[in-house]
């Protein structure tokens, strides 16, 4: 059985993560409350940036084009 890869699991929290944004999480923080590794926190924000969010700020305004 394959691992599943940072993305893929992103992908399966996807509704915590936005909500967690909308919060003010860290990115650090987020990617160690769906078990994603300490070093691999930054594939929180590559998983955004793939849907259009590219800052925090800009979902707390709803200045975001993205899906959310």
């Amino acid at each position: 059985m394959k691992k599943k890869s940072g993305i893929d699991i992103c992908e399966a929290n996807k509704d915590k993560l936005v909500i967690w944004l909308k919060e003010g999480k860290s990115y650090f923080w987020m990617a160690k409350a769906i078990g994603l590794g300490e070093r691999n926190f930054a594939v929180v924000s590559k998983w955004f940036i793939s849907y259009g969010v590219f800052k925090k700020e800009e979902l707390k305004n709803g200045t975001c084009n993205g899906q959310y």
